[in-house]
């Protein structure tokens, strides 16, 4: 519903609010009060009411409400709302409604000149969800939620996402997903639905091969019609998340079944990805000579040249022979990755980390910055941001960022690199505890750099588990030979001096002090 008033208009199903044209910035809470009181436009809505529908039924202070009116009048004008003291709120202002026009589906033109959805990067379309049952108070979400999901994954370079013109003619489960392939020429399909059961609306999402028809992924979301706007964003970005990682695997599996000759570039990228993150270095070999093979095959395919980066990265992070080159080597590339294409997150989280490797924090912390800009769903660069982070001194910052990472990506294979974060953001505010507790967790990744052992003995040491911080220093004695406390420092020139002073502290106590 769109509803006109005072020169503004506030269309429900978008969530938006207008004023010539050009869209107001304003919270989620007061653009919630404002759609409940223009739906309740005719009557004085008390307080219990509107904590009830608009903050979900939880405590909230007087105050916080009177916040939230003040923003609302601020906006719109103070005119437009009316207190009526101890008793409630109401909206005074004249209004007109406008429905939205429908569209009538149209079928997509087929023509011999359509590209095969079998090759190439893999394309999505997300479609409008499908209200199941009665509507719900936040009936604007069947659109708006998908829409947020499509331009979430829009900002991932590696998927070709259809546009809202035409994947929003297509309801949710209307046609089998092997229809919405056939009309929009897409690989996978993201629909799905809103329900309300008793004071929650049942969000439901899937993701399905449009060449199987069969469902890759499905998630249930229930919610309180009155936290949905403050749990919008975080739902949006876990979804985004999840979708992407769930493509990629089926494109994984895709490669895999292809003989090496028919494979096409993007093919042999997912190939070189699965295996660059290998503790075998042999399979790092193998990783590069994919991301070879994909840039012979496109010479302009940024990320395989990100991946050749990657790989060098990994070389040099666990310092085996050849560290110094391959760091070299590795930034080198990144550079020329983001020179193709500067939007690419992959190729922005590559260089970053080259930048970090190779001691130089500020640079490198800006283009962690710019990636998660790009791609805010992206764990990986939101893990990288919390290492640096703590490693700057600042763990309280660094705890959002790895709480973000991990809700993003839980079961990573590779997070490892997140254990060791916590483990640091834990010793660096004196909780030894909690520090060896996460870093005993990275004892269960078959990779491990350097890195992950010297958390793991420091924090067993601090937390008094001296002969488990034993046969820890002597892994790393076996496997890094000439590691001490000098060399250790020396590779990390920008850490804390509060960590600084525990490497000083723990080292001697395992002959590690030369």
């Amino acid at each position: 519903m769109r509803y006109f008033f005072n020169g503004m208009e506030f269309d429900s199903e978008r969530f938006e609010l207008t004023s010539a044209g050009q869209v107001l910035s304003l919270r989620a809470q007061p653009l919630a009060l404002l759609q409940y009181l223009l739906e309740n436009r005719h009557r004085l809505v008390g307080k219990d009411e509107l904590v009830e529908n608009v903050w979900g039924g939880r405590a909230i202070s007087d105050s916080a409400i009177a916040v939230t009116v003040r923003s609302l009048r601020v906006a719109i004008g103070r005119d437009l709302v009316e207190t009526v003291y101890g008793r409630g709120v109401k909206f005074v202002g004249a209004v007109t409604l406008a429905q939205h026009a429908t569209v009538e589906v149209a079928t997509v033109d087929e023509t011999d000149t359509k590209i095969d959805v079998r090759a190439g990067r893999p394309s999505v379309a997300v479609l409008p969800f499908r209200i199941v049952g009665e509507e719900p108070p936040r009936a604007f979400l069947a659109e708006a939620l998908p829409d947020d999901i499509l331009t979430a994954l829009s900002k991932l370079r590696s998927l070709f996402v259809i546009a809202r013109g035409s994947s929003f003619q297509f309801p949710s489960f209307a046609l089998t997903p092997a229809e919405v392939g056939a009309r929009l020429n897409v690989r996978y399909c993201v629909s799905g639905s809103l329900e309300l059961v008793a004071d929650r609306i049942h969000v439901t999402v899937e993701v399905a091969d449009t060449t199987t028809d069969e469902a890759l992924w499905r998630q249930h979301y229930p919610l309180r019609p009155g936290e949905i706007h403050e749990m919008r964003q975080d739902v949006v970005r876990k979804l985004a998340a999840e979708i992407d990682a769930n493509i990629s695997s089926r494109e994984l599996e895709r490669a895999h079944s292809k003989a090496p000759a028919s494979l096409n570039a993007w093919e042999h990228f997912h190939l070189g990805l699965s295996r660059v993150h290998s503790a075998d270095l042999g399979r790092h070999e193998e990783a590069r000579r994919h991301f070879e093979q994909a840039l012979a095959l496109e010479p302009g395919f940024a990320r395989a040249r990100a991946g050749l980066a990657n790989a060098d990265f990994l070389l040099a992070y666990l310092q085996e022979d050849g560290a110094r080159e391959a760091a070299d080597r590795g930034l080198a590339i990144a550079r020329a990755a983001v020179e193709v294409d500067p939007l690419d997150p992959y190729c922005n989280l590559m260089l970053a980390r080259m930048d970090l490797m190779q001691g130089d924090p500020m640079e490198g912390f800006g283009r962690l910055q710019r990636t998660i800009d790009l791609s805010p769903s992206y764990s990986a660069a939101h893990s990288d941001l919390a290492r640096m982070q703590v490693m700057a001194g600042d763990p309280q910052s660094a705890r959002i960022s790895i709480e973000t990472a991990l809700a993003l990506n839980p079961i990573d294979p590779y997070n490892h690199t997140s254990f060791l974060t916590l483990a640091l953001i834990e010793m660096s505010l004196g909780q030894f505890g909690k520090a060896a507790e996460a870093a005993k967790k990275t004892r269960k990744f078959a990779w491990r750099s350097v890195n992950e052992r010297v958390a793991t003995m420091m924090a067993l040491d601090l937390d008094g588990q001296v002969s488990a911080a034993v046969e820890e220093a002597r892994e790393i004695s076996r496997l890094h030979h000439g590691l001490d406390q000098t060399s250790f420092l020396a590779s990390l020139p920008f850490l804390a001096p509060t960590l600084q002073s525990l490497v000083q502290q723990v080292f001697p106590r395992y002959g590690l002090s030369a």
